[in-house]
């Protein structure tokens, strides 16, 4: 699964222009500072491509709140088990059959976080594309109403998919391999992206949709702890290398060659 991302550097921005008008955008950037690493578990907002009349750039939290939720408890819990979405299953799970249908959307990000496990201990890997460029993750929206308060909350989860080869020997938690295996975001090649937004697709296309990203088109390096005493916080710090050479004495500190 994925619950760590990174987004908004300037490059994102600039690409982000491609589905906004350019002072929406530019707005976007003055209420959301970049964000180099964030938990969905925080449920920080984020910027979303959602389909509008056309394509538009939206702040969401992190985590749906599907519509017919009943109340700020509820809302509470269901948003911290919504924070991904198994594409195999959109379509049959209660919180995303709809959205999955009429909410499609993407997530605007620099980068993720996975973890690899060796000898009882997790350690942080960034992942993000060889050529350093933005891309999208596939995703799901929601709104929700509080009839408590009157606030309309928007909302998001990321789609995850099986991992290719790379992420396959990564993401190797044992309570994953034992869910039906290791997991990586739903990363949206380029040429696909307004296609996956397009709400005239059957449902069996959608799911087509739904690959791994190829592993030739992402790179990744071990990062400093991201949760606990040591973490970096949201700092420029948490994407960068960091040596582990417990890793390097069993020969794992290059785990792709």
């Amino acid at each position: 699964m994925c619950y760590d991302i990174s987004y908004l550097t300037r490059r994102q921005i600039d690409y982000a222009k491609r589905y906004g008008r350019e002072e929406d955008v530019e707005e976007i950037r003055k209420r959301l500072p970049p964000v180099y690493h964030t938990s969905g578990f925080d449920h920080t907002e984020a910027p979303i491509v959602v389909m509008e009349d056309e394509p538009k750039i939206k702040l969401f939290e992190w985590g749906l709140i599907p519509w017919w939720t009943k109340s700020a408890t509820d809302a509470v819990q269901i948003s911290n088990r919504t924070i991904n979405a198994r594409g195999e299953t959109i379509f049959q799970k209660p919180a995303f059959k709809s959205s999955a249908t009429e909410k499609r959307c993407l997530i605007l990000v620099d980068g993720f976080y996975e973890y690899h496990h060796y000898k009882g201990k997790a350690y942080p890997y960034y992942i993000s594309r060889t050529d350093e460029q933005p891309f999208t993750i596939g995703g799901l929206w929601d709104q929700w109403n509080d009839k408590e308060n009157g606030v309309v909350r928007y909302t998001f989860s990321l789609i995850t998919t099986d991992a290719n080869e790379r992420m396959s020997v990564l993401h190797n938690n044992p309570k994953v391999l034992e869910r039906g295996g290791p997991r990586m975001p739903f990363v949206v090649p380029y040429d696909l992206e307004k296609t996956w937004l397009d709400t005239s697709l059957p449902e069996n296309e959608v799911l087509d949709l739904i690959k791994p990203y190829p592993a030739n088109e992402l790179k990744d390096h071990t990062v400093r702890p991201l949760r606990g005493k040591f973490a970096s916080g949201n700092q420029p710090i948490a994407r960068e290398f960091h040596h582990y050479a417990e890793l390097d004495a069993e020969n794992q500190g290059d785990l792709f060659g």
